[in-house]
């Protein structure tokens, strides 16, 4: 039987060591192996790092054995890749199952080995790159939309945090906030200013520069800004709209200038309704109906209007039912009039409103008739007049619907027979029915044994 041993790391076991990018690291690591609470002399233990060819990590494997004091010593000190970040190096034993993993590095798979843990930090700064922002158009004097961003990295593109960055307008008039020593940011050596364009149309220069990196590196950002005409109309899509209480509609404003052109850039519209107990309106145009009756929406821009009608019709009244009978996917119910309503699946006209499409909505079902009680199957219903007449629709592969036929119906078809019934019920595929005379009667399944049937 092998013997179990437990891997620790000792003092000064080089865990959590860092430098720059492609440095290698001073330390070698160090591992204490134990058998029980005794150091493990002679103990092979395998020290691996794990390759990245985009980390520029190469695969590296060696072996070591355990001193008197159970002490392991890497046969090589890591090397960081180009990449800043965090990077691993893991010991084990081999062949040999540890009682429970130890890490070190919650993310490095270490299995039931020890993993040691080590950071690149981006090197000396010496780029700057565009990031985003360039080519707007906005107004004249206006603050553009999108701030302007650059970053600043080491020779091998990871951020720097802490480089100075000068921002100035070159051309076009305007400004730019903030102007001078803009920090980058940790941990991506991100900076990013907001100009504002100057009273002048046509195109505005701006730079961010690195002046103290050699080279003074500079990323270059144009935008252009358009002198407007003023808003000459405005027009409300939809001029008027019937909404339900509790229900919303987006109305849409056109500018336009003298010229009928599209009004182009950010221009103030102002919205009100004029009762705000039939309906509000947000800034962005959207209605929302509060209660019954009618009301203006105005939208105004630079002293320009439209009006568009909203009205809210008086809810209905709630749909009660005296009744309901529940199916596999579909439901139906009687008001306390007679009249059957259905909802749900339809794949077989079990809603018996004439179609087969499926109703998130109480559907009538179809004809006059007026039901005393209502009955359901897994995908057929049937109901019973006042007068004992009983009809039956949906799906009927095996004669539940009783009219003679294995066919499915989406309209409600009378029972066979001529039967006056007093009372009915349904199982999954088959009907019963109760005469007035107390006699049972069945419509018979195909698939159903005799005492399913009552016989």
């Amino acid at each position: 039987m092998l013997p179990l041993y437990y891997l620790k790391a000792p003092t000064n076991s080089g865990d959590g060591q860092s430098d720059t990018v492609l440095a290698t690291l001073a330390l070698p690591f160090r591992v204490l192996v134990r058998r029980g609470d005794a150091p493990a002399r002679d103990v092979t233990v395998l020290w691996e790092i794990p390759g990245d060819t985009i980390l520029g990590v190469p695969d590296l494997r060696g072996t070591t054995v355990t001193d008197a004091a159970g002490i392991a010593v890497s046969p090589f000190r890591l090397t960081l890749g180009r990449v800043a970040g965090p990077y691993m190096v893991r010991a084990s034993v081999p062949g040999v199952i540890q009682p429970g993993p130890i890490f070190l590095f919650s993310d490095a798979p270490c299995g039931s080995g020890l993993c040691f843990a080590a950071t690149a930090n981006p090197g000396k700064p010496r780029q700057l790159h565009y990031v985003s922002g360039n080519d707007q158009i906005d107004t004249v004097a206006t603050p553009l939309e999108a701030d302007y961003v650059v970053q600043a990295t080491d020779a091998y593109g990871n951020g720097v945090a802490g480089v100075a960055i000068d921002w100035a307008v070159t051309a076009g008039g305007g400004s730019i906030a903030p102007s001078r020593d803009t920090l980058t940011t940790a941990p991506a050596g991100y900076a990013r200013a907001r100009s504002t364009l100057g009273s002048a149309g046509g195109t505005q220069t701006a730079t961010a520069t690195a002046s103290r990196l050699p080279g003074a590196p500079r990323v270059t950002f144009t935008a252009t800004g358009l002198t407007l005409l003023p808003v000459a109309s405005l027009t409300l899509t939809p001029e008027s709209a019937t909404v339900a209480v509790d229900r919303t509609v987006q109305l849409s404003a056109v500018l336009r200038d003298s010229t009928g052109a599209a009004v182009f850039g950010r221009r103030r519209i102002g919205w009100t309704s004029t009762v705000q107990a039939v309906a509000t309106v947000d800034t962005n145009g959207l209605v929302r109906a509060t209660g019954p009756g009618s009301t203006a929406v105005i939208a105004i821009s630079e002293g320009v209007g439209d009006t568009a009608f909203i009205t809210v019709p008086v809810p209905p009244p709630p749909f009660v039912l005296a009744a309901m009978a529940p199916g596999n996917l579909h439901t139906c119910g009687l008001t306390s009039d007679g009249t059957a309503y259905c909802w749900g699946e339809n794949g077989v006209g079990q809603l018996g409103n004439g179609s087969y499409m499926s109703s998130s909505t109480p559907v009538a079902v179809s004809g006059s008739h007026r039901f005393a009680s209502l009955v359901a199957g897994v995908d057929h219903t049937c109901g019973l007049t006042s007068t004992g007449t009983a009809y039956c629709w949906g799906g009927n592969p095996d004669g539940e619907l009783g009219n003679g036929s294995f066919t499915n119906s989406p309209i409600p078809v009378a029972v066979a027979g001529g039967l006056t019934f007093s009372t009915l019920g349904t199982g999954a595929y088959h009907t019963c029915g109760l005469t007035s005379s107390g006699a049972p009667r069945h419509r018979r399944l195909s698939h159903l044994r005799a005492h399913e049937l009552g016989r």
